[in-house]
């Protein structure tokens, strides 16, 4: 989910940039002139805040959304001042005053300028632009879409768009459920229920909705209903945290499925007060998709392609993909230097030379080559006896359950969840682990039945902070982000190198 590409300042760099206002990014020392090095902003990052900057100073869309699904009661796209106090209560971290104080003083300076006449912060300030002159510019959310691609929500409802005219009609939406093999009674009712539900809010200023209800793909965003599981933001993006709780959160029976009761219950969870219309609309769309893609055992499969046929493709999780140019997963990286001769597969005596490398004795580096191989190579290949290889393409086949979600399905790290270890567990540092917060966080994550993730998941973070953690007994929180990348173990081998050779 990390959107700095290719150098570019983040978002919390080009948030301070705007006060940079010679542009030279920097300052000599601190006393007596105080300046502030945009560069190293990141490093200011107080506690007590919303978590939309991640760590590095990444905008964290999912974070921002959570904003105001949690404390917008009155208006879902706005804060009043009471909700926005209820906001900065609930992000409070214990005994930390300094976090609070800088929260309290940023978002009332923030709400003091730009409340509306009725005394609303609009959520559209993210991409508004707060001031502007010959200088500089605000942070805007065009920041954050790429290239002017179409957002997932868009290209889902473009399915149904036959002709691609960027309109879809009900005789479209009609053929769009044909296509993927619903009845005739079912592809009526639906191209009703969904054109006559959504169209008015799609069609622009100036054009009617009556008497042909089209609905118009790149104002789709503007029909989101409520009462649904986030997996779409405001804006229509993918939020892959929300995809992913979905299943962390309600399937108790397998971990990457969902069945017709466990539905039931997210439907439930989802639901927002007094929003019948919101409620409906989630219920008829979740049960129509379980009753075309369900399995012979009755289980709404997570990475479940709808249908196809020779008109056209349906909607496949893979479209929603954010891996870029090909380019190594997270964890794939994280594999990856255990690839010692970096031909794509990870033997065991592989496995065996990587943990020798980092520093762990012979006696921890031979069982772990066996237990991780061993446990692995099955899901990631063909045939995994007798030499037990682990293919790193293919490693996010391999994740197990009871995990801290910090790796999505698809192997890509999600920064949300990396921060809610440390917000969660962290008590008594916000940057780092004890072995009683360890134990917590891994207690916590565990899912019921799952005696092999559970074992995983321990084995794992054990190992790591066995290696890893500093003479007062603590995991630091930088320690762990580069552990998700592999780029600790990199470190590890050359600091052991750098010793011998002195």
């Amino acid at each position: 989910m990390g959107i700095v590409v290719n150098g570019e300042q983040s978002a919390l760099q080009k948030h301070v940039a705007f006060f940079d206002r010679n542009k030279d990014g920097i300052g000599k020392k601190a006393f007596p002139r105080f300046p502030i090095y945009v560069e190293n902003i990141h490093k200011a990052k107080h506690g007590s805040d919303s978590g939309v900057y991640d760590t590095e100073g990444r905008f964290v869309p999912s974070k921002f959304e959570d904003i105001f699904s949690k404390h917008a009661h009155s208006n879902k796209d706005s804060l009043t001042s009471q909700e926005l106090n209820e906001m900065l209560k609930a992000n409070r971290t214990p005994k930390d005053n300094a976090g609070r104080l800088a929260a309290w003083t940023e978002w009332k300076i923030l709400f003091f300028l730009c409340k509306d006449k009725n005394g609303h912060r609009e959520s559209c300030l993210r991409w508004k632009p707060l001031r502007k002159d010959g200088e500089g510019e605000s942070i805007k959310k065009e920041e954050i879409i790429v290239n002017g691609e179409q957002s997932a929500l868009q290209k889902h409802v473009a399915f149904f768009d036959r002709n691609k005219d960027g309109i879809s009609y009900p005789s479209e939406t009609f053929k769009g459920f044909r296509a993927i093999g619903c009845g005739w009674i079912l592809s009526t009712v639906a191209s009703l229920f969904i054109n006559l539900g959504l169209s008015s809010r799609t069609v622009p200023k100036g054009k009617r909705a009556l008497p042909c209800f089209p609905i118009y793909v790149e104002n789709i965003r503007k029909a989101k209903h409520g009462s649904d599981s986030g997996a779409y933001d405001t804006q229509g993006r993918f939020v892959p945290s929300k995809f992913e709780d979905i299943f962390r959160k309600h399937a108790h029976s397998n971990p990457d499925s969902l069945t017709s009761k466990e539905l039931d219950e997210m439907l439930k969870a989802n639901q927002t007060p007094n929003d019948y219309a919101g409620r409906l609309a989630s219920w008829t769309e979740w049960k129509i998709l379980f009753f075309l893609c369900k399995d012979k055992n009755d289980l709404l499969h997570e990475d479940t392609p709808v249908r196809k046929d020779g008109e056209g493709e349906s909607i496949k999780k893979e479209e929603l993909s954010t891996v870029v140019n090909g380019e190594q997963s997270a964890l794939q990286k994280h594999v990856a230097f255990f690839d010692r001769n970096k031909d794509g597969i990870v033997y065991p005596s592989e496995t065996f030379q990587g943990f020798r490398a980092i520093g762990c004795g012979v006696i921890l580096s031979t069982v772990a080559s066996l237990f991780i191989n061993m446990g692995l190579s099955s899901s990631t290949g063909k045939r995994a006896f007798p030499r037990f290889p682990i293919y790193v393409e293919n490693i996010h086949k391999a994740k197990h359950g009871s995990d801290s979600g910090v790796y999505d399905t698809q192997g890509r790290f999600v920064p949300s969840k990396f921060e809610d270890i440390f917000c969660k567990h962290a008590h008594s540092n916000q940057d780092s682990l004890t072995s009683q917060e360890l134990n917590e966080m891994l207690k916590a994550n565990r899912t019921p039945k799952d005696k092999a993730g559970r074992l995983a998941s321990w084995t794992e973070w054990k190992v790591l902070f066995f290696l890893c953690k500093d003479k007062n007994g603590l995991l630091h929180k930088d320690v762990v982000r580069a552990v998700y990348d592999g780029s600790l173990f990199e470190k590890m081998e050359k600091e052991k190198a750098s010793r011998r050779r002195n």
